[in-house]
């Protein structure tokens, strides 16, 4: 793919780091695949596509590339994946969606298997709208740049951009990461202060229990001390009708 090396883009934005699973949706022939594969030394890719003879020459390309341990073609469709959700680092798909009459579904798709945190990036063709179409043809597909950040937001992924590069269009977003795991709390308050809140609160609680219990301990011992004010037998500490100390 020239005109403009989108693939250079392709890789900056998926920022592998060497372990990631990455999801391939219509791999084709294997050339994204391999290229994402060969910065994976520890990952893998998993490469979709409906066509049983593509995922063959992916197969073949794979293994004369050295990289059949990364690369693990899998017959599906990129509309209903088969993946399991939040299993993926990473999902791309390249020169796909123009072709498909639902892409949103496609990116709602993408968007289901990533992880918390986990990136998509996909990379297609800027369609137009068709001044004219066939007799009988019905309206084709468009994708333009409004479309895939539509598209790509509507998925619910975050940090959304959208890019061209000559008659490409690159799409890029990211699975928003849980609250749990960001590290935040429910009232919004950061996490440093959030813990330090809640440990005062904790020591205000454990405070206001011990000092109901040395109440409760004094009012306990004065009543058994009688009118001579003497203490209970067992006490070690000296001993006022004021003041208890309890023997525990």
């Amino acid at each position: 793919m020239e005109d403009g090396k989108p693939d250079d883009r392709l890789l900056e934005l998926l920022a592998l780091e060497g372990s990631e699973q990455v999801l391939d949706a219509g791999c084709g022939s294997g050339f994204h695949s391999l290229l994402i594969a060969r910065h994976l030394p520890r990952g893998r890719v998993v490469a979709t596509d409906v066509s049983t003879e593509m995922l063959d020459r992916l197969r073949r390309n794979a293994a004369a590339a050295g990289l059949a341990d990364r690369v693990e073609p899998v017959l599906g469709d990129g509309q209903h994946l088969a993946q399991p959700d939040g299993s993926m680092d990473r999902a791309v798909s390249v020169a796909v969606w123009h072709h498909l009459d639902d892409p949103r579904q496609a990116g709602r798709e993408l968007a289901r298997v990533l992880r918390p945190g986990g990136r998509a990036v996909v990379i297609d063709l800027e369609v137009v709208p068709a001044k004219k179409t066939a007799p009988g043809e019905g309206p084709r597909p468009t994708l333009r740049r409004s479309d895939m950040r539509g598209i790509l937001e509507d998925a619910g992924l975050t940090s959304v951009r959208v890019e061209t590069l000559g008659r490409w269009l690159i799409g890029a977003g990211t699975r928003r990461r849980s609250r749990r795991a960001e590290g935040g709390s429910r009232c919004g308050v950061a996490p440093q202060r959030d813990f330090q809140v809640r440990h005062r609160l904790a020591g205000s609680m454990a405070a206001g229990a011990g000092r109901r219990r040395r109440v409760m301990v004094r009012e306990q011992a004065f009543e058994r001390s009688g009118p001579s004010g003497r203490p209970p037998c067992g006490w070690s500490r000296a001993w006022t009708p004021r003041t208890a100390w309890s023997s525990r």
